[in-house]
């Protein structure tokens, strides 16, 4: 499965920004990202993916969105290790971004 023709509509949707940090990314730079990552169930879907630019994209590796956007917001260099008393909240944040994601997909077809 090809996904440049997502990555393309997806930069077009974004109007070019990187949906993480917001920098413009020429079409030729930009990066898919699963949302969800796919090392942690997410699925290779349209409804899991936005443009990124490859700085974000390399930096959030397996991270949740909402990992990643604490990690830019607190200036950390380093992953918060997550203890098992959080695996109960990432799981939480896992469902809720699969369940956000569904109209995406709608959208694009």
């Amino acid at each position: 499965m090809s996904l440049a023709p997502l990555r393309t509509t997806l930069w077009k949707i974004q109007n070019g920004r990187c949906h993480y940090c917001g920098r413009y990314v020429p079409e030729h730079e930009a990066t898919l990202d699963h949302c969800v990552p796919r090392s942690l169930g997410g699925p290779d879907k349209a409804e899991n993916a936005v443009m990124a630019c490859l700085p974000c994209n390399r930096d959030k590796a397996d991270m949740l969105e909402e990992e990643f956007r604490v990690k830019i917001a607190t200036g950390s260099k380093r992953r918060r290790r997550v203890n098992p008393s959080d695996e109960a909240i990432r799981a939480a944040m896992l469902d809720r971004k699969m369940k956000g994601r569904r109209t995406l997909g709608k959208k694009m077809r």
